[in-house]
């Protein structure tokens, strides 16, 4: 699921670099309205980031859990897992 997000914020990106470097939306669009689409595109780049960061971090989460509970791997490194995460 992380990695569908970061590659549709990688799409908003290509988009941002066609806007910005091909000269037909200029003609369509005009000057005014290009930085203003070129921020928005920007700006939803970066919260698609942090809703990445917040399932990866649940996701370590409940990696961590699993591996206090499972009998194969040291407990010690699922509380490290745990608390890096939430510290």
């Amino acid at each position: 699921m992380y990695t569908a997000i970061a590659f549709f914020g990688m799409l908003k990106r290509v988009t941002v670099f066609r806007l910005v470097n091909t000269p037909d939306y200029l003609a369509n669009l005009g000057a005014s309205p290009l930085p203003a689409e070129v921020k928005l595109r920007l700006g939803t780049f970066r919260d698609d980031g942090s809703i990445g960061r917040v399932l990866f971090g649940i996701h370590l989460i409940l990696l961590g859990y699993l591996i206090y509970r499972s009998g194969y791997i040291p407990r010690l490194l699922g509380i490290v897992l745990v608390t890096d995460r939430l510290g």
